[in-house]
């Protein structure tokens, strides 16, 4: 994680695909090989994904090579520095695991394995957030007061517009893909994943709204979002769940994620009308997932 934010400062963002796709690629890989020899058990997959971690922990030290012996950040300065993160650290992690845990006794056994093939589904669209908000946050970062605004709300919009053409391509593939991929029986997950899908717009923008507050050093209201976001998860889950078993708790993901946009919005004081998508705003996104941003100017649609 260190030398995933390393690249994402230094703009080296071919390394940093590589680093974010090392342990997936090591994990599946390797469990596709103990699929096809006829070997996979727990403990096998569990040790791929292990090796998928190490793999990447591997690649890190390579992309990022640093001397055993040299100059130390003296340590009281770093935690002063970085204490204002820890907070929503620990809360982003809680809220991408929290609701995993609470299903099972909630809804059950059936409908909480419904909810995880939705929820791991509606995570997957979280790449293009991970892309835009590397893009834009060495540029928030130094950018002057009057630059950095317009650059939030480009940000914001793009991240609004790609996350909803993706979501939305996503909820229509997704009543002919689960049925391939996880079998007929998994037919009672489609809905739940189109209602997650739906929080994964709000997923999207949130994740690039905490990556431009972490670039305004806003550490503190990064976690007052965070732990909104999960108190509107859980108390949403807790009422929706029992009732409405998998689409329940994918409407209380999903409204965990309109919070936590919401809160991360009100943190960046960017007007409500300049987050509004644009007719242009979708090709402007993938401008940037292709090209980065230019530093000659403000992106196009603010001029």
């Amino acid at each position: 994680m260190c030398d995933n934010s390393v690249l994402v400062a230094q703009g080296r963002f071919r390394a940093l695909v590589a680093l974010q796709i090392a342990q997936p690629l090591t994990y599946t890989g390797l469990a596709v090989m103990f699929w096809l020899t006829r070997t996979a058990t727990v403990s096998n997959v569990i040790g791929a994904n292990l090796a998928g971690t190490v793999a990447t922990f591997v690649l890190g030290l390579l992309l990022n090579r640093v001397t055993l012996v040299g100059k130390l950040a003296p340590v009281k300065k770093m935690a002063r520095q970085s204490i204002r993160y820890a907070g929503s650290a620990a809360a982003e992690a809680a809220s991408n695991r929290l609701d995993q845990v609470m299903v099972l006794p909630l809804i059950g056994a059936y409908q909480a394995g419904l909810y995880s093939v939705a929820a791991s589904i509606a995570a997957l669209p979280i790449a293009f957030g991970h892309a835009l908000g590397a893009a834009y946050f060495p540029h928030v970062a130094l950018a002057a007061e009057e630059s950095r605004r317009d650059l939030k709300a480009s940000a914001m919009r793009h991240s609004l517009a790609l996350g909803g053409a993706v979501c939305l391509l996503g909820a229509m593939l997704t009543p002919w893909l689960m049925p391939l991929l996880f079998g007929r029986e998994f037919a009672g997950a489609i809905v739940p994943t189109v209602i997650a899908l739906a929080g994964s717009v709000a997923m999207i923008g949130a994740f690039v709204g905490t990556q431009l507050l972490g670039a305004e050093g806003r550490g503190l209201m990064m976690t007052n979002a965070q732990v909104a976001a999960i108190a509107g998860a859980v108390i949403s889950l807790v009422v929706l769940g029992p009732p409405f078993g998998a689409v329940g708790a994918a409407a209380a993901s999903t409204m965990g994620f309109i919070v936590l946009l919401i809160m991360v919005t009100i943190g960046l004081r960017i007007g409500a009308s300049r987050l509004v998508p644009r007719p242009d705003d979708l090709r402007s996104a993938l401008g940037v997932l292709k090209s980065g941003i230019s530093t000659t100017g403000r992106d196009r649609n603010e001029l």
